[in-house]
């Protein structure tokens, strides 16, 4: 048994961090679609959400399928799948058998398109996130370990994917311009219809600001 309580993994696999006791069962999704991908019905998933299956696939692979490089503190990466959450299990469980409250909807598209957009930028080189020192804050708890979080950059060249990618809580791309980035005139469809025109028009400005793309 591992921690979190998620059984050992017959191929090995890991998670960037293990999961906790509370994301459990999200643990055993993940391991059963990573297991057996076509689990996830992705031809019903677009009928109930609208959403094109090229980026439902692409999503599904990026997300369950891949392993990535993540930055966990001052030098020190990990390689793995990303840590299980519950409300993602449960989310792309209740787009499978059916149509979403609106209030689903809106975290699916905005869920969607935060790692579609992720995984074309990590595709294009940049990292998840960027390790550099001053990225970094730490805090400790009495006599506890030193916990680092990751700070959101400030400047171009300290921004990554994950930062990059759309906002799941507001949704867009206002939040570039707290890193001196211009946001797209193009704006996102709530459907995702677009996604690649908008993604197109991200990488123009990531050109416009001296950033390396492939």
């Amino acid at each position: 048994m591992l921690p979190g309580g998620s059984e050992p993994r017959p191929d090995g696999a890991r998670y960037i961090e293990e999961p906790t006791d509370s994301h459990v069962q999200a643990a055993r999704f993940y391991d059963d679609i990573r297991a057996n991908p076509e689990n996830l019905n992705i031809a019903a998933i677009s009928d109930n959400t609208g959403i094109s299956p090229q980026v439902l696939d692409r999503v599904r692979t990026h997300f369950f399928l891949t392993e990535h490089v993540v930055a966990e503190a001052p030098g020190l990466s990990r390689n793995g799948y990303f840590t299980p959450r519950s409300d993602i299990a449960e989310i792309w469980e209740a787009a499978s058998r059916r149509s979403l409250t609106p209030e689903e909807t809106t975290k699916f598209e905005r869920y969607i398109g935060h790692e579609y957009v992720e995984s074309q930028l990590l595709e294009a080189g940049l990292p998840y996130t960027v390790d550099a020192p001053h990225m970094w804050d730490s805090f400790q708890n009495s006599d506890g370990p030193v916990e680092y979080y990751h700070e959101f950059p400030r400047s171009p060249r300290d921004a990554g994917a994950h930062d990059l990618a759309v906002n799941e809580g507001r949704g867009g791309f206002n939040h570039w311009r707290a890193v001196g980035f211009d946001v797209p005139k193009i704006e996102l469809a709530s459907d995702l219809s677009n996604i690649d025109e908008v993604v197109a028009a991200l990488k123009d400005e990531l050109r416009a600001k001296g950033i390396e793309l492939k």
